[in-house]
């Protein structure tokens, strides 16, 4: 045995001895962690999206030290009454503004005039003290006290005037409120899809239960762990959706493939304890490197610079880590306890098979194999057709980092920010902010000097500014803030070329420096960051993913092949990204279209699925490789190999896709985009890839396939599940 499988071995043996012991410390784990998991969200950050070093960030802060008053947050409450009656608005503004009246922190602004257009519309102003900190927690308490649940405006007056909050304080708690519940609504679906699915295949309750057990203890586990993290560092909120996403799968994978070895050996006539053994000595190392793969390319997303995408690196890889745990030391503790159960659950009709039979095991699917090897030419480019046609709208992919798009267009939060923008103009809460800085050594930059003045006129004169440009000089008498507000939506594309039009121009104006920022300028700079970065994160995972390939596979054209297919996948994801959600195909289902997709979600769809799609093809090449090297037969060997791993695999797969989808089901866009992503990925890549273009692949390069440069090919890991 190789150093893994010792250390494997001893694991297992120790845990045997002390079963008991074992599953109580899950249980302590679990309980412990259940507190800090449960309260994860509310110290979770809707920040995080800033681009370091960027104009953006450079002006916020600034603003923050040396303009007070412009740092200062707002927040609105806008009232809508139905039909339009100047007294009964009146009323909900009383009533409104009794409610808010000891709620520390704000001050109340006088409210603009009502507009003509808009009679059944008022705005109340809130000025929050403590800035945009504490402008969500104030957000939540403003909320509460109007009377805003469950995402849906407060009734006042008796019900005949809605309130609604809005501002970037009160976008960021409903973002916050909608992840908590999508990530409620994702584990409600998911687990009863897997638990049906599980049913199938084994047949039996107790094999049923343990998968779930062991997803549930890894997610609230890591739950528990990213509450101690937030308490020191800043972690995303989007990091429980991500966490329970790849959490549950993976979990459920892991312990699968422990399963199904452990009643394939039984049956094939070995001992309970024979059995346990073999089964993590194959499917436990397998766990161990199918968990090190994926933490692999989870990892390659601290290439970005960014507080929200490095901390749902941290979140998933932890996760990750503690189901491979689960797997190594809770499921063989459980096995042992209750191993003569499940041997003596009875298989089922075309259930697994033992794998020393595979002719018989995979009758199906060694005829499918040899259906497509003998014709390999045709099902290449059938397969590639597909997959093309698939990823060709991927070519179309826009990314945009929106927070009020990232919430359901029900929500009120978003409906009170288009309410007031129907009365205020749209881009009233975002003005687009340039800081000007005397250059040099200039003693000093007056807030009417000719400098700004040519600043303030190069702004005035653009089409998409609304009314006067504002001049603000800081206490030092060296910079000068000027704002102006935009006619467009802030996150538009209408707004995004307006800041790139200002930073051309501002750029050349003698003796000061312009920068240029804002919400606009700082969702620009974001999405830059990582447009820019994800051929580094590619680039990451074909290096790391192909050196790992070789030293598993021995065989580089293998790993190239691999490698190529995963990217073919996650190419195909994207377009149907496209599809659905820019272009709205399913739009008739309830899935909320969007002019682009958030900026996080392509760069998360590559790192989780490119690991969990390399984990399927090693499973599989692994198989094939061991035909090969027994019987020096090509065709065989992809058959037969296919045949012993085809229905574990697509098993695994498929329990991955079902999670994936419960979190489509949850309404919350940002949910659904990365659950649909990774699922059409998975799906792909265990159908199309894995069944038609593998075995045509590898008849088409023959015995190319086991090619290795040089005398000898380093040793290869052992991977069987």
């Amino acid at each position: 045995m190789n150093r893994v499988d010792v250390v494997l071995d001893r694991l297992r043996s120790f845990v045997e001895r002390h079963a008991w012991s074992t599953v109580a410390v899950w249980v302590i784990l679990m309980a412990l962690a259940a507190a800090g998991a449960a309260n994860q969200n509310a110290h979770l950050t809707s920040g995080g999206f800033e681009a370091p070093g960027s104009q953006s960030l450079r002006v916020d802060e600034r603003i923050a030290s040396d303009f007070p008053a412009a740092a200062a947050a707002t927040l609105a409450v806008v009232l809508r009454s139905d039909p339009a009656q100047a007294t009964v608005l009146e009323q909900g503004r009383a009533e409104a503004v009794s409610r808010l009246g000891d709620v520390s922190g704000i001050s109340i602004a006088p409210s603009p005039p009502a507009a003509g257009q808009h009679p059944d519309i008022r705005v109340i102003p809130l000025i929050v003290t403590g800035g945009q900190d504490s402008s969500i927690d104030i957000a939540k308490e403003i909320a509460k006290r109007l009377g805003i649940e469950h995402h849906k405006p407060a009734q006042l007056v008796d019900g005949h005037v809605q309130a609604y909050l809005t501002g970037q304080g009160a976008l960021y708690a409903e973002v916050q409120s909608e992840t908590t519940d999508a990530v409620a609504k994702g584990e409600l679906f998911a687990f009863p899809l897997i638990a049906l699915t599980l049913l199938l295949v084994f047949g039996s309750l107790l094999s049923m239960a343990l998968p779930i057990g062991v997803a549930m203890a890894a997610v609230v586990v890591t739950g528990g762990i990213t509450y101690l993290l937030a308490q020191v560092i800043s972690m995303s909120i989007f990091v429980s959706n991500a966490v329970s996403m790849v959490g549950i799968g993976v979990a459920v994978d892991y312990t699968l493939f422990v399963l199904v070895r452990f009643r394939s050996e039984v049956q094939g006539g070995a001992t309970i304890e024979q059995a346990r053994r073999t089964a993590m000595l194959t499917s436990g190392r397998a766990a161990v490197l199918s968990g090190c793969t994926v933490v692999l390319a989870l990892a390659s997303l601290f290439v970005i610079d960014s507080t929200a995408l490095r901390s749902i690196a941290i979140g998933t890889i932890t996760v990750v880590v503690v189901a491979m745990t689960a797997t190594v030391t809770l499921v063989p503790a459980i096995v042992a306890l209750l191993g003569e159960r499940f041997a003596a659950i009875k298989p089922r009709r075309n259930r697994f098979r033992p794998r020393r039979d595979p002719a018989r095991a995979g009758d199906f699917w060694m005829r499918w194999s040899d259906v497509v090897m003998r014709r390999p030419v045709l099902f290449v480019l059938a397969a590639a057709a597909l997959l093309l046609a698939l990823a060709l709208p991927a070519t179309k992919l826009e990314m945009s980092n929106s927070v009020l798009r990232q919430l359901p267009d029900t929500n009120q939060a978003r409906v009170g920010t288009e309410l007031a923008g129907s009365v205020l103009g749209p881009g009233t809460g975002s003005p687009v902010q340039v800081l000007v800085t005397a250059a040099g050594d200039a003693a000093s930059l007056p807030a009417d000097s000719p400098s700004v003045a040519e600043v303030q006129r190069i702004i005035q004169a653009h089409g998409d500014v609304a009314g006067d440009v504002s001049a603000t000089a800081d206490t030092s008498g060296k910079s000068v803030l000027v704002q102006a507000v935009l006619t467009s939506d802030p996150e538009s594309s209408s707004a995004r070329a307006t800041v790139t039009d200002l930073r051309g121009a501002l750029g050349d104006i003698a003796g000061v420096t312009a920068l240029v920022g804002g919400t606009t300028a700082t969702i620009m700079d974001f999405d830059d960051l990582v447009s820019r970065a994800m051929w580094s994160i590619v680039a990451f995972i074909v290096i790391a993913g192909f050196a790992l390939l070789v030293v598993i596979l021995r065989s580089p054209v293998l790993a190239a092949k691999a490698i190529l297919m995963n990217l073919l996948s996650l190419a195909a994801a994207y377009g149907v990204l496209v599809m659905v959600f820019e272009w709205g195909w399913l739009s008739w289902l309830g899935i909320q279209a969007a002019p682009t997709v958030d900026t996080i979600t392509p760069p998360l769809i590559l790192a989780i699925t490119f690991g969990l799609s390399m984990d399927y093809e090693i499973f599989l090449l692994s198989r094939i490789r061991e035909g090969w090297e027994a019987t020096g037969d090509n065709a065989k060997a992809v058959a037969e190999g296919l045949a012993a791993s085809a229905r574990s695999i697509s098993s695994a797969a498929l329990l991955m896709v079902l999670v994936f989808i419960a979190f489509v089901l949850t309404g919350f866009p940002s949910a659904q985009r990365l659950g649909l992503g990774c699922a059409v990925a998975v799906a792909v890549d265990a159908t199309v890839v894995r069944l038609v273009l593998v075995p045509a692949a590898m008849r088409l390069f023959g015995r190319w396939n086991w090619w290795f440069p040089g005398k000898r090919a380093p040793d290869r890991v052992e991977v069987e599940i």
